[in-house]
């Protein structure tokens, strides 16, 4: 399936879920991670049963540290 992540065209396996996502990106354990799909924030505790679907519209935000 096709999303874009952050105005980045990516492709997903059908089936794949917000965590799927999390964890190819590298942000799996979501400290200091935010994920919106079509507008809408998902939380955390919802990543493992919340699919993508073909076309959603990811914004995926890591907060910065340090000065």
């Amino acid at each position: 399936m096709n999303i874009t992540v952050n105005n980045k065209p990516q492709e997903m396996p059908e089936g794949s879920t917000v965590a799927d996502l999390a964890r190819q990106q590298g942000v799996a354990d979501g400290k200091g991670v935010a994920i919106a799909m079509n507008g809408a924030v998902v939380r955390r505790d919802v990543w493992e049963s919340t699919p993508l679907s073909d076309g959603a519209t990811i914004v995926l935000i890591k907060a910065a540290y340090g000065g």
